[in-house]
Parts: C-alpha cells; sequence; structure tokens
C-alpha cells in the first residue's frame, strides 16, 4: 500500500464518489478504479458497495479507512518534523500543551525548574482543550501534552505515562461556614452555585449520575477559561469554584475544602511515539520521568 494509494482511497472514502474522487485529485477515473481493486485484493475484502450515486464503505472499507487516516496523519507528521529536525537540534524548541485544569502544576513541577537548567531551549506553552491538544500532538503542531485523563486518551494510539495527581476541591470564601468544614460530601453541594473551569469536569459524567440520584444537576452558574473571574466571583461569594486545589491555593481570601465523592485526577504525560523526537524533546521526557509524582 503507497502513499498515492492511502490518498486516493481517502479521496474516495470521504466523497463517496470514483468520479468526484477522480476530479479531485486530478487523475482519470481508470486510474483510482484500479487503486481501489489493488487495495481490496491487498486486503482481501470489498472496501465499497456500488449504490445508484457512487460508492458506500464496507465495513471493511471503514476498517481500512482508521487505519489510513491515521498513517497519513503520522506519515505528514514525520515529514515536517524532519523538515524542522536539523533546525531545532541548532536552536532547540519544545511546544508543550496543557490542560488549563493542570497547567499550573505542571509549570510549577517540570517547566519551572527546566526553563533554569536549560536555558538554550525555547518553549511554547499552550494551553487547550482536550480534543484540539490531541489534534495538535497527531498532526506534529505539539511535542508533547500534559492531560488529566479523559476517555479520548484512550481512544488514541499514543504514548503516555502518569505524572502526577491532584485533587478536587471547592473553593468558597474565607468567610463561608463551610469554610470550616475539614470535608464536604455531595448533599452539601446540591444547592450551591458553582463555577468551573471551561471545561468539562474529568469522569463529569460520573458526577451527573451522583446528583441524579437526588434528583438534581450541577447548578453552574460560570464556566469560564479566566482563572481571574472565576476567584473574584468566589471570593465575592457569588459562586463556589470547584476546581484544583493547585489553582485555588494561590487566590486571596478563598479556602480550598476537600470533596469526599470526587478521587484523585491522574495527570499524563501525552506523546506521540510513531514520529522522530528531537534532541530537546527526547531529554525533557527523561527529565519529567525522572520527576513523575504518580
Amino acid at each position: 500500500m503507497t502513499n498515492l494509494q492511502m490518498e486516493y482511497f481517502t479521496q474516495v472514502y470521504e466523497l463517496g464518489n470514483i468520479t468526484a474522487a477522480a476530479e479531485a485529485a486530478q487523475v482519470s477515473r481508470p486510474v483510482i478504479s484500479r487503486v481501489i481493486s489493488d487495495l481490496e485484493a491487498e486486503f482481501g475484502a470489498a472496501l465499497f458497495d456500488r449504490v445508484p450515486r457512487g460508492v458506500r464503505p464496507t465495513a471493511a472499507g471503514r476498517a481500512v479507512y482508521t487505519l489510513i487516516s491515521s498513517t497519513l496523519k503520522n506519515y505528514r507528521s514525520t515529514l515536517t518534523r524532519l523538515r524542522d529536525l536539523e533546525g531545532a537540534e541548532r536552536d532547540p524548541l519544545l511546544r508543550i500543551g496543557a490542560h488549563n485544569t493542570n497547567a499550573l502544576p505542571v509549570y510549577d513541577l517540570l517547566l519551572k525548574t527546566y526553563m533554569q537548567d536549560h536555558p538554550q531551549v525555547h518553549f511554547m506553552i499552550v494551553e487547550r482543550p482536550m480534543e484540539k491538544s490531541l489534534e495538535a500532538l497527531e498532526n506534529g503542531e505539539a511535542d508533547v501534552l500534559f492531560l488529566p485523563y479523559n476517555e479520548m486518551l484512550s481512544e488514541k494510539h499514543l504514548q503516555m505515562e502518569p505524572m502526577f495527581r491532584n485533587d478536587l476541591v471547592l473553593g468558597v470564601p474565607d468567610d463561608s461556614p463551610l469554610a470550616g468544614k475539614e470535608v464536604l460530601t455531595l448533599e452539601d453541594l446540591l444547592d450551591l452555585p458553582l463555577g468551573i473551569k471551561e471545561t468539562p469536569l474529568p469522569n463529569g459524567k460520573a458526577v451527573q449520575a451522583a446528583y441524579a440520584l437526588y434528583g438534581r444537576t450541577p447548578n453552574i452558574v460560570v464556566m469560564t477559561s479566566s482563572n481571574d473571574i472565576l476567584e473574584d466571583m468566589t471570593r465575592s461569594g457569588r459562586c463556589c469554584a470547584l476546581v484544583t486545589e493547585a489553582l485555588v491555593r494561590r487566590w486571596k481570601g478563598v479556602t480550598a475544602v476537600p470533596v469526599n465523592f470526587y478521587g484523585p485526577i491522574c495527570n499524563y504525560m501525552v506523546w506521540n511515539g510513531a514520529i522522530p523526537q528531537s534532541a530537546a524533546l527526547r531529554a525533557f521526557l527523561a527529565y519529567a520521568r525522572d520527576r513523575s509524582l504518580a
């Protein structure tokens, strides 16, 4: 299976029509038809059913598309990375993606010291949602990610290692009656106005299910990517922040109270082992592994 065959197959799959695929690829229709026939012979299965207005992928065709999509992503990422590697060795750059629930502990635990010890390495640090982070890693726009565990991670063929855990807490004003409690139960939160970071909570389905046992849903009044907004609304009593302890401990006038219905969140270091790694990335991965707190 050649790169050109994969490209032509993808065109047919996504356009659902051999003639349209040939026009898009700027080749003749027989060329595309021959590629599909050759691939069907290679895989020993029909990849498309002919239908009145084109073609429809079979179960085998869908499986091959999944394989080819992943292969093409890695192929394109590798081409980009190989072009960049020579320059990267002279002027090393690390592109690091973090989730907006864990950027602070990643910086505190790893990046701050690494930057001091490796002044020759340039860093680009970007906070992104889970899906956008994984896309950036797969297409070569990011070198390594730090993400809380999510179902999406188990669906991706990436390498990952647990790095650290952080606890979910409820941030409340220092003068709130809740600030004096050692731990909060779900019952304590049922009627509270909640503020969260602009992202679904890890294991959010479990939280929704727990609320449903009481015939309730979480009363989320603010969902924002701004730490300043969430801090101000929490300190003024307009909401209680259900966020990680690492974030709340920096807020003045706010107490972080542990919750007993939500276990620690495991955060992973994630990278794409299918594409070449620069010397700077290999060194950073080794450094991070040595400092894993998971």
